[in-house]
């Protein structure tokens, strides 16, 4: 046992946290007019605001059309995952970007919404709301024009039995 009497010190309070990181989407780049069936380039930016490290190394961001702001199953899905790899350490960015093909029969206004680490596998702790943002613009698509084919002059025989081959020229 100590028998010196000024061992003793006055308790004191220590703050504990609990380690996380927080994935949120920065910057958002999308093209203001597109056609349907285009390929488009977008362009995100997300920074780690949390206080630790993500503890893995590769995970999904989900990258969709919506006629509002907000993250919905009637959303309009580009591209289920585009894979990110690489730790993110707390403070730091990490660039990402898809090139994408709008559905042939698109036409409207959208707004593009990027949901980071949409499997939710990167732990975040209680820190997912803000993983989806929405572009601040909207890309406006309109329907690509369609070819408009006609026949102009058919040509065959004026009598055929069953079972006959024939020939039918056409401009």
């Amino acid at each position: 046992p100590d028998t010196r009497a000024d061992n003793n010190s006055a308790p004191s309070a220590i703050d504990l946290a609990t380690a996380y990181a927080d994935l949120t989407v920065t910057t958002l780049t999308v093209p203001p007019t597109a056609k349907s069936g285009d390929n488009v380039l977008i362009t995100w930016e997300v920074r780690n605001n949390g206080n630790a490290t993500t503890d893995l190394g590769a995970w999904n961001d989900r990258i969709v059309l919506s006629a509002d702001r907000n993250l919905s199953a009637d959303d309009i899905v580009l591209a289920g995952s585009v894979t990110h790899t690489g730790v993110v350490a707390p403070g730091q960015s990490y660039l990402g970007q898809a090139t994408l093909a709008l559905p042939r029969d698109l036409s409207g206004d959208f707004h593009v919404i990027v949901d980071v680490n949409a499997n939710r596998t990167v732990t975040e702790t209680t820190h997912t709301g803000n993983n989806a943002a929405a572009s601040a613009g909207q890309i406006s698509v309109s329907l690509t024009p369609t070819a408009n084919l006609t026949v102009s002059d058919v040509a065959g025989p004026s009598v055929l039995r069953p079972g006959d081959n024939a020939t039918l020229p056409y401009t």
